[in-house]
C-alpha cells in the first residue's frame, strides 16, 4: 500500500485478484481502476507514487510482451505503458527521487533513469 503524500485519505495498493484499487477515504472502501491495462491484466508486482505530481504513480507488471511499466497522471484513474527504453526488461524495483521528474527503476540488466516522469528511459 501508498499512500498519496499531497492528498490526505488517498491510499493506493495492488490487489492480486483486482489489480490497482484506490482509496479516497482514508481505507473505508476501495475502488478497482485498472482503465488502460492490458485484458488479460498481467500480474502487478510493484507500486511507486512519484514526488513530481500529485497524481502520478507507476505500475510494475511481470509482463514481457505488453509493457513492463505502467504509468498514471491521473491518481491511478487511467494508465498507459512507460516503457519506453526499458525494453522487455522486467523492473525489479522502482524508487521516486526527491527530483520531481526523476524516477529510478531496477532491472536484471541494470538501473534505469527518467528524467522526465518516465515518458523515456536510459541506462
Amino acid at each position: 500500500m501508498r499512500f498519496d503524500p499531497l492528498t490526505r485519505g488517498t491510499d493506493y495498493a495492488i490487489d492480486s485478484e483486482a489489480g490497482f484499487v484506490r482509496s479516497t477515504n482514508g481505507g473505508a472502501s476501495w475502488t478497482v481502476r485498472n482503465s488502460g491495462l492490458p485484458d488479460p491484466r498481467p500480474p502487478l508486482t510493484g507500486l511507486t507514487v512519484s514526488t513530481g505530481g500529485p497524481k502520478t504513480l507507476f505500475l510494475q507488471t511481470l509482463s514481457l510482451h505488453d509493457a513492463p511499466l505502467y504509468r498514471s497522471l491521473d491518481g491511478g484513474l487511467t494508465w498507459s505503458p512507460a516503457a519506453r527504453g526499458v525494453g522487455g526488461r522486467a523492473v525489479n524495483d522502482m524508487a521516486a527521487a526527491a527530483s520531481p521528474s526523476r524516477i529510478y527503476a531496477a532491472t536484471q540488466d541494470g538501473l534505469f533513469i527518467s528524467t522526465n516522469q518516465g515518458r523515456n528511459w536510459q541506462a
